[in-house]
């Protein structure tokens, strides 16, 4: 059974019914909506038990930092889709996620 996503715009938390955590992380989920609406796709699995709750490639275990990482030392696209078997389109979407939420308003 999967677990339910809960996001309260009060306290800005992202809390599952199973297992119970929490982190204070849920504009992640609202990034990630904004850009699947631009996309047309959902860029990245937000989930909690998976890598801590770090956004990951879709259909992954891959962090959207290790993407952004990669190809902020001079990986290109391509080549960071060949060193984690991944596809084009996911590594770009990951990097549309993270360009996205660096530019959310501070908190």
């Amino acid at each position: 059974m999967a677990n339910a996503i809960h996001i309260s715009d009060e306290a800005d938390t992202l809390t599952t019914s199973t297992p119970t955590t929490s982190t204070p992380l849920g504009f992640l989920s609202q990034a990630s909506d904004d850009v699947a609406e631009t996309l047309g796709r959902k860029p990245v699995d937000i989930t909690p038990t998976r890598q801590h709750g770090n956004p990951c490639v879709r259909g992954t275990r891959v962090p959207a930092y290790i993407v952004l990482d990669l190809f902020a030392e001079g990986l290109t696209v391509d080549e960071v889709a060949e060193e984690y078997d991944l596809d084009v389109e996911a590594v770009r979407d990951a990097l549309v996620f993270t360009s996205r939420v660096l530019r959310l308003p501070a908190r």
